[in-house]
């Protein structure tokens, strides 16, 4: 191989390795079907020492990303705050509650570490919330909490939020489909047909008005869509600047943190076809219905007793939700087809089957199992 094959080649796999989204492993997410449309991120490539997994887009044009939710990082209730997967601090009472702020990926409460968000605008959110809701009446925090609760998964908003996002990128979306076919169709053929030596200066210049337009349009549309992440911004554009291969991938940074605020099935409903946005439905509706153990120590009543008011609040949001979008939530609740003859048994949370009497599922915490 010449140098300029494996300069190419290395390209090529540089530009692959900007494709994969690294996200935390409980981190819902969406990414393009391969035969088009949408569907949720199964578990990806993880990296189990880092908490984090990859999730690939798609590497052809049309050049479409990965969108990342929030998950559900704290179990809120009138009384105070709980972590829903555990951390360094079980149960906060708002009652003398000192102030909450978010320092960099934490969200503190005073002096001691609350949580770790995925990034620093949603610890940001996140501490705001908090925040507002420690300063509030404990009479008026219900009502605050469920108004979240439903504005999560207010479909109209998410809607008209990727709405926006399609019409503000559109020209980023065209300038990044530009630079890919710039690197890696029309710069082979020019260099192979003439020669680099003779062509250098303008293919350079071209390849630098190109990627100055990226950029340009990259902080213009994210400081638009998401004017609070500004470290993530300046993040982004850092690495554009370094390796122009990722400047392909521009739109993709502002997609990440798209639907940060909202629930993933609003989400889902958004992005996904009807199908798998029913299949998306039905599992979101079994692990709410069917939680595992509380991550709060069973000795930390307070905080069993808010994760319990919190999952009751979530529960009837994602029925009125699905209500909404004319699902039936006993309908994907409703007992799977049998695998086989000797299918007894069946979780009703991961719907494993099992060729056993009714016991537990070991892989859902000990979910007693339900006949089929």
């Amino acid at each position: 191989m010449s140098e300029l094959q494996i300069l190419y080649a290395a390209f090529v796999v540089l530009y692959l390795l900007q494709c994969v989204v690294w996200i935390p492993q409980d981190s819902p997410a969406f990414r393009p079907a391969f035969l088009g449309g949408w569907m949720q991120a199964g578990e990806g490539f993880r990296l189990a020492a880092q908490r984090i997994r990859g999730v690939a887009g798609n590497p052809l044009p049309p050049l479409i990303g990965v969108a990342v939710c929030q998950p559900t990082l704290v179990a809120v209730s009138p009384a105070g705050v709980a972590p829903a997967r555990g951390g360094t601090q079980m149960f906060a009472s708002f009652a003398g509650m000192e102030g909450v702020t978010a320092v960099t990926k934490s969200v503190c409460i005073g002096d001691d570490k609350l949580l770790k968000a995925g990034s620093e605008g949603d610890a940001k959110r996140l501490a705001a919330w908090l925040e507002k809701l420690r300063t509030m009446p404990e009479k008026k925090r219900g009502f605050a909490i469920e108004t979240r609760l439903g504005d999560s998964l207010d479909f109209t908003q998410a809607s008209a939020r990727y709405v926006e996002f399609e019409r503000a990128t559109q020209f980023l979306g065209w300038a990044c489909t530009a630079l890919f076919a710039y690197l890696f169709l029309f710069l082979p053929l020019i260099i192979d047909a003439i020669g680099l030596a003779r062509m250098w200066m303008v293919l350079a210049a071209a390849l630098i008005l190109l990627m100055a337009f990226i950029h340009w349009q990259f902080v213009r549309v994210h400081k638009r869509l998401r004017p609070e992440d500004g470290d993530a911004r300046w993040t982004a554009l850092f690495t554009m600047l370094l390796y122009p291969v990722a400047a392909i991938r521009a739109k993709d940074a502002v997609l990440h943190d798209l639907f940060a605020e909202f629930h993933p099935l609003a989400a889902a409903r958004v992005l996904c076809e009807p199908e798998e946005f029913r299949r998306v439905a039905a599992r979101t509706l079994r692990e709410f219905t069917y939680p595992l153990p509380a991550s709060a120590a069973a000795s930390d009543e307070p905080g069993v007793q808010c994760e319990s008011w919190f999952r009751e609040r979530q529960l009837a949001a994602i029925h009125r939700f699905l209500k909404d979008a004319e699902l039936k939530p006993e309908e994907l609740l409703a007992a799977p087809a049998p695998n086989s003859a000797q299918s007894v048994s069946y979780c009703p949370r991961c719907c494993q089957q099992y060729a056993v009497p009714p016991g537990v599922c070991a892989d859902c915490g000990g979910i007693p199992l339900h006949p089929l």
